[in-house]
Parts: C-alpha cells; structure tokens; sequence
C-alpha cells in the first residue's frame, strides 16, 4: 500500500487522516443509512437493479467515475435475470505504468425469509430475499472507502479499483467480470 502515496513521511499522515475521516458523526451516519437501505431491498443473483442504482447515484454524489453493465447473466436458462448490473469504479491516477488495487464487494442476497428480531425499522421489505451473508455491509463498507479514498485521490500514486459484483451467490459473478 505504501508505493501508492508520494513519500513515506506522508504515510503517517494519510494513516492520521483516514482514522479522522472515518470516525466522523457524518460517516458513521453515511454508512448506517446505507447499509440499512440496501438491507431492506434485497435482490438475488443478475437481478439487482435496485442495488446497482442505489451505489451508481452514491458514486455519482461522491464525483467517482464508473462504467456499469457487467456480469451479464450468459446462463438465463439456470440463472434468472439478465445481468449486467455490476458496477466498476476507479479512485486515483488511472495510469498504466502505476499500481492497481482492487478493492470487491458482492452485492447479492440470498433466497431466505428473514425473521430476525428487533430490526423492523430496516428489515427486508422483500418477501423470501434476504442479506443473509452480509453483502449489504460488504456494499456499504467498499462505499465508505471510496468516500475516503476519494477524499485523498490526490496523494493515490496509482488506481484504486472497486468492482460491484453481482451473482456471487452461485452465479459465477465475478467470473463473468473477469471475461468481459
């Protein structure tokens, strides 16, 4: 990680930032807020418009550029939906001489009635869908680091890459990424 930042003496820095950054009220409300949005709308497999849309109009918000339309579902005939509401963002230089980070979250849910007590303010409104595995906090995490990140692409000596990936439930997802 330190060869993305210009010098050493600024790795302390940026470290002294981002623990500033992320332990603010408005993050902490940023991320709460988020995650239990996604929480309520849970969506399955290639069928995530909702999801897509959600994380497109925050990367918007946040001035991060993206491409949309990956994960095509190539297997309608097993997998319902279409696909491609994989999501592709990038933070820092773009150059190709410099290092690229990858950073991945899944975004779908699983085919599950959830009963969990004492969450009715954001429980799912989705009959039988449910983020049993927590793929609306690994959403809602990779969102907060390209909000911090965003703020210190300046310093970012290289791309920080974060992919949205669909399907990771049994639907070769991110395979699909990879091959387009």
């Amino acid at each position: 990680i330190e060869s993305f930042f210009q010098t050493p003496s600024e790795i302390s820095s940026l470290k002294e930032a981002l623990h500033i950054h992320s332990n603010t009220a408005e993050m902490k409300t940023f991320l709460q807020t988020t995650r239990r949005a996604l929480h309520r709308k849970p969506e399955l497999m290639y069928e995530l418009p909702t999801t897509s849309n959600t994380i497109q109009s925050i990367l918007t918000e946040l001035d991060i550029k993206y491409t949309t339309g990956w994960a095509k579902n190539t297997h309608p005939d097993v997998y319902p939906g279409t696909g491609g509401y994989g999501i592709v963002a990038h933070i820092g230089t773009m150059s190709p001489t410099q290092p690229c980070l990858i950073l991945r979250a899944d975004m779908d849910a699983l085919p599950i009635l959830e009963s969990t007590p004492h969450i009715e303010t954001f429980k799912s409104t989705q009959d039988g869908k449910m983020h049993a595995c927590g793929h609306d906090g690994h959403v809602t995490m990779l969102l907060g680091a390209a909000a911090l990140l965003k703020k210190m692409e300046s310093e970012i000596e290289g791309t920080v890459r974060l992919v949205f990936q669909p399907a990771e439930e049994g639907g070769a997802g991110m395979k699909r990424m990879v091959e387009e």
